[in-house]
């Protein structure tokens, strides 16, 4: 992939990146703080809740902590920096050392992933989108690719799931590991993932592995050139 060279915002500096990197606007992190100040700032001008401003919300996350047993203010142990640093250190050596420890926070993560309470976290750089379906409900995507694969499937009133469920696979040293499907299309019985021929490519033997410990399972990748045959794009 070829290089290109780009300009940078900030200092205005020429920087070179790969093209599949063209939209980049900064040469390093220290230009995206320094322009990110005042106006440029994505939080200017915008009004947060506090506890000056909103005392009811302030007074009611306060008793929702208190009622799961949150220990709050100066006497939560991990705002003392060396508490933390030590809890942390433990937590890595049990990592390690416990494998039940280590199951267990791995199927936490796993169901957590699956029952979609981790949707609009960052996995690479795509962004999350909510997207209202024509019935009212809403749910989450990323990235424009499925944002516009979801509005095909609506239009042409198709029912789907986003980004819910798992299915476990074995990887090649035999390791239970786990694909969490972009959409399921619950009238034809089958998984679609929208993918680039670049992240694809990275990946080719876990999808073989996916598809040869689900065999029963219908499992379609879409790439952009199907995309755009369909009109999605």
């Amino acid at each position: 992939m070829a290089n290109i060279d780009l300009i940078c915002k900030q200092c205005e500096k020429k920087f070179t990146v790969l093209y599949k990197n063209r939209n980049r606007k900064f040469c390093s992190r220290d230009c995206v703080n320094s322009y990110q100040t005042g106006k440029n700032n994505p939080a200017f001008g915008k009004t947060y809740r506090t506890k000056e401003t909103h005392p009811e919300w302030a007074m009611r996350v306060s008793s929702t902590h208190r009622e799961r047993g949150h220990i709050l203010g100066e006497k939560n142990p991990m705002k003392n920096r060396e508490v933390a640093t030590r809890m942390g250190v433990s937590r890595s050596k049990k990592f390690q050392t416990d494998e039940s420890f280590r199951q267990m926070t791995s199927d936490l993560v796993r169901h957590a992933w699956a029952a979609g309470k981790f949707d609009g976290a960052r996995v690479g750089k795509c962004k999350w989108h909510k997207f209202t379906k024509q019935d009212g409900t809403t749910c989450n995507l990323q990235g424009t690719w499925e944002l516009a694969y979801a509005m095909w499937l609506d239009e042409n009133g198709i029912p789907f799931i986003a980004h819910r469920g798992r299915i476990p696979y074995l990887d090649e040293q035999g390791k239970t590991r786990s694909y969490y499907p972009d959409f399921y299309l619950p009238d034809s019985n089958e998984y679609v993932d929208i993918k680039n021929h670049y992240h694809f490519s990275l990946g080719k033997e876990k999808w073989k592995k996916i598809h040869e410990s689900n065999p029963e399972l219908k499992i379609v990748l879409l790439f952009e050139e199907e995309l755009k045959e369909r009109g999605i794009l």
